[in-house]
């Protein structure tokens, strides 16, 4: 998720916990649950060490920090960062022995919370390494999702007593929707909605004077627009794997991939991998749209843009009164894939992030045999996206890869 969202979710656990400690060590606790919701996204410091700009990036951004095995020293870090923020002394005996164990296991829960709320979309993360470095996809939520924020934006509003503060949470919530309304990406009966979302959380935390109803309302209308994404995606995996099952029974399906846009539960991006009869590496990109009679919510085609990776005809056929709509097939043989993967430093790297791998021949007259290489979850547009790059025999090689793997990359590499 956004960082805007992570330091929200501090907030609301400061605000749940401040009556836990005496009011001198507030302030301690506000910025330790602060920077223990963001502290993970540190590990964007650490890209340089692999030496390749691109897959430095893909490599180690969720990469250390957002592992269960560090945490615990994070927690000790974000509440070292915390008391130096707010001069605070938190060595004992200046702070009291109470205080620093319940600060550690604020801080602790925040990271946690940080993991989990990553885990939602279709980033990824691997919480559970070394033991299983699997990457695990939530394809739930958007990585920015504006109807959360509504959500807890009022709620830092009338939580604050700070006078500068609530200035602050106001023109961050008046910023968010004037970023729904004029961003361009929405049609306007979703504009509408999402807006009217936004005023029936403000009402609610207006009219409501006590802090553990406000608190309640928060967590609620968090919860309810994950609820709602997440039924919405049961079934739009069921129905893709069923269409699949029908159109293309001969073929094993590796991965697939569902997700939304903002705001609208309705519209779903849709990635599926498989490995065909003949031993190709098939994937094909489409979208769902949940209610097809609704054109100002089910405004799809965007979720599948013309991207740098050139898209062949699909081999399975299109429902025409389908809520799921494919745009687009790639497809490789899979011994290729394995054999470049075995001799391509650059590849073999991507392999432990790429969840959608594409590769490209380039006709580069300055360095022949250049690929283009990238990851389809990412490839929005025609130029080279922060997942593409150049590799082949003149490219470097990438430092300190780290051990990340998924089950598309065990595929490529036994090659069936």
């Amino acid at each position: 998720m956004d960082n805007l969202t992570h330091s929200l979710v501090g907030v609301v656990i400061h605000r749940a916990c401040r009556r836990l400690v005496d009011p001198k060590w507030d302030r301690a606790l506000f910025w330790t649950a602060v920077v223990g919701s963001n502290l993970p996204d540190a590990d964007g410091l650490f890209v340089w060490v692999s030496g390749h700009v691109p897959l430095g990036y893909l490599l180690h951004h969720r990469g250390y920090t957002h592992t269960l095995l560090l945490t615990p020293l994070l927690a000790v870090i974000s509440v070292g960062l915390g008391c130096l923020v707010t001069r605070s002394p938190w060595r004992p005996p200046k702070m009291p022995w109470k205080v620093l164990p319940l600060l550690l296991g604020i801080a602790w829960f925040c990271l946690l919370f940080h993991i989990g709320m990553d885990s939602w979309n279709s980033y990824g993360v691997h919480p559970f390494w070394p033991w299983k470095p699997d990457w695990r996809y939530g394809d739930t939520i958007f990585i920015v999702e504006p109807l959360i924020l509504f959500a807890l934006l009022p709620y830092a509003l009338f939580s604050t007593t700070g006078r500068s503060a609530r200035i602050g949470w106001g023109i961050a919530l008046a910023a968010m929707e004037a970023l729904v309304c004029f961003a361009g990406v929405l049609r306007l009966p979703v504009i509408l909605v999402a807006q009217v979302w936004g005023v029936l959380n403000l009402a609610a935390q207006w009219k409501i004077k006590r802090h553990s109803a406000r608190f309640a309302v928060a967590l609620l209308g968090m919860a309810a627009v994950f609820g709602a994404y997440r039924g919405v995606r049961h079934q739009v995996l069921e129905e893709v794997r069923d269409e699949l099952a029908q159109d293309a029974p001969q073929e094993r399906v590796i991965e697939v991939m569902t997700g939304p846009g903002p705001v609208n539960p309705f519209c779903w991006s849709v990635m599926v991998s498989s490995v065909g009869p003949q031993g190709d590496w098939i994937t094909r990109r489409g979208f769902f749209h949940w209610t097809p009679g609704w054109e100002g919510f089910s405004d799809c085609d965007r979720l599948a843009p013309e991207g740098t990776f050139t898209a062949g005809p699909v081999t399975v056929p299109i429902p025409p009164q389908g809520r799921l709509v494919w745009r687009g097939q790639y497809q490789w043989p899979l011994r290729e894939l394995k054999a470049l993967s075995s001799k391509d430093c650059g590849f073999e790297a991507l392999l432990r992030f790429a969840r959608f791998p594409a590769i490209s021949i380039e006709k580069n007259p300055v360095q022949p045999g250049a690929i283009l290489m990238g990851d389809l979850r990412f490839d929005r547009s025609k130029g080279l996206d922060f997942a593409e790059f150049e590799g082949g025999p003149h490219a470097p090689c990438p430092r300190m890869i780290p051990s990340w793997d998924s089950k598309t990359r065990r595929t490529i590499l036994s090659g069936r």
